[in-house]
């Protein structure tokens, strides 16, 4: 096929090891790469619009959620709001940013295992219809909440029975509200109706 556009390289923006990737209505691209830990995000003909402030340490002292910067963000997508989200997987949270000029705006979430706002090892993401469906990877679990991190729904929970997670790796939402879960660690695609009710699988 026709290239249209190249993003990036292995240079700076470092794109070598791409984690996660979204595209607005106006064809910005934005993309997340946990290792070596960026997020850029570029105009639509390849163009780099900016880059989100990462850590520059392995064990970051500082409180994640009082700091702007990022650790192995794994994931990141724009909100119809105009913001970025992004799985700030080495912080435990989602860290928003405005979709303008990448200034940092708030963040939700820390380490934990049970509570609306813990979350462990978020690897991946996706907004739709005014919510952000996070796959909460190390609780094997999905959490929803709304454009400000307010809690709406939790999605499932660790089990082997059809429609429960090991460790689920990304979400995404199609036109009919359905929410799809990849999970790396049983292997499948699930998917569930807006209600939380399994509809499908793919895989074994």
């Amino acid at each position: 096929g026709l290239n249209v556009a190249s993003y990036g390289s292995t240079g700076s923006p470092n794109l070598s090891s791409v984690s996660g990737m979204d595209i607005n209505a106006q064809g910005d691209l934005v993309v997340a790469a946990a290792e070596p830990g960026q997020v850029s995000v570029f105009k639509a003909d390849g163009s780099l619009r900016f880059t989100l402030q990462t850590e520059a340490v392995k064990a970051p002292g500082e409180d994640p959620a009082t700091t702007a910067a990022l650790f192995q963000p794994n994931d990141a997508a724009f909100g119809a709001d105009g913001r970025i989200y992004v799985a700030d997987m080495g912080h435990h949270r989602i860290a928003v940013f405005s979709g303008t000029d990448g200034h940092y705006l708030s963040a939700w979430g820390s380490l934990g295992f049970y509570g609306e706002k813990e979350l462990y090892e978020p690897h991946g993401l996706t907004v739709a219809n005014g919510l952000v469906y996070v796959a909460d990877s190390g609780n094997a679990r999905v959490m929803v909440y709304d454009a400000e991190g307010n809690f709406v729904k939790q999605v499932g929970h660790r089990g082997y029975q059809p429609g429960l997670f090991d460790s689920p790796f990304d979400v995404a939402v199609d036109g009919q509200n359905n929410l799809w879960v990849a999970d790396n660690g049983r292997q499948l695609v699930m998917v569930y109706d807006s209600a939380g009710t399994l509809l499908k699988t793919y895989g074994d």
